[in-house]
């Protein structure tokens, strides 16, 4: 396996603005971040809902921000939908956030926030969380999948896990289920609470692990942008047995790339553009 490393680059200097999202001013605010249509299950809000309850109970100075992205006219989604407001409406410091938001909105909501909650069960890239980390917020996520490639324990808080069968409605993953080795993380709930709480308690843990985050986004950057990504692949590559393994593979993706540009000039042709250089 060669893992490439990935980068998030920002565009402008987004600011936070409490009042845009409905925030208190003096609040420490937790932020949950997902797609319903990437699989509710998978994205595990329900995990956060439930280790907020039992790290705060009736602490007036939180607030935990539920960011969805509905879908609308999928009934499914809906439903799931509908039951993450009835879960959240049990307590009044849970604020479900469904509106539509532009990219800078998005970026200065995170900016708006103290901590990204991620307890998900499963993660492609987590760019989500690059974002919030690039902007100095603290991150913690289930310690295990696609995030795990650029969080540590030095920037981020990462939250033990056990891998348990995949039990999800999702039709993306419904072929999946029951079959031999489909797992995926189920993030340890208690630690989750011992996190928030010690996050809630201490600003300067905050300020510094922010600090430590945004500095290693920092580095992933410098490191793409330098080419050191580049020679680290061609290293990773250089041994014969991954060249051969790797042989094939690369083959038939250069012939797809040439096939594509075969048929961007035929396009051409057929407009009546001629064939550019």
């Amino acid at each position: 396996m060669v893992n490439y490393p990935q980068a998030v680059f920002l565009p402008g200097a987004p600011r936070p603005d409490r009042a845009a999202f409905g925030l208190p001013a003096e609040a420490v605010v937790f932020a949950v971040v997902f797609d319903v249509g990437s699989d509710i299950e998978r994205k595990n809000p329900w995990a956060a809902l439930q280790a907020f309850r039992e790290a705060f109970p009736g602490d007036q100075g939180v607030r935990l921000v539920v960011k969805a992205r509905p879908h609308p006219g999928i009934r499914a989604f809906e439903r799931q939908l509908a039951e993450l407001r009835m879960r959240a409406a049990a307590d009044p410091r849970v604020i479900v956030l469904e509106r539509s938001l532009t990219y800078p909105e998005v970026l200065s909501f995170y900016a708006s926030c103290d901590v990204l909650l991620a307890l998900h069960r499963s993660e492609g890239l987590g760019l989500h969380l690059m974002e919030a980390m690039s902007l100095g917020r603290v991150a913690v996520a289930t310690g295990w999948s696609g995030n795990a490639d650029f969080m540590t324990a030095a920037d981020a808080v990462l939250i033990p896990w056990r891998m348990v069968p995949v039990r999800t409605s999702h039709g993306h993953y419904r072929s999946e289920l029951g079959r031999e080795g489909q797992m995926w993380a189920e993030p340890e709930l208690a630690a989750a609470v011992e996190a928030l709480r010690a996050l809630r308690c201490d600003p300067e843990l905050r300020r510094r692990m922010g600090a430590a985050a945004a500095a290693s986004m920092e580095r992933c950057r410098v490191e793409m942008t330098s080419g050191a990504a580049f020679r680290a692949c061609e290293e990773a590559l250089s041994s014969p047995r991954r060249r051969d393994a790797l042989g094939p593979a690369l083959w038939r993706t250069r012939m797809r790339l040439r096939g594509q540009a075969v048929m961007r000039v035929l396009g051409r042709l057929a407009a009546g553009e001629g064939i550019r250089p």
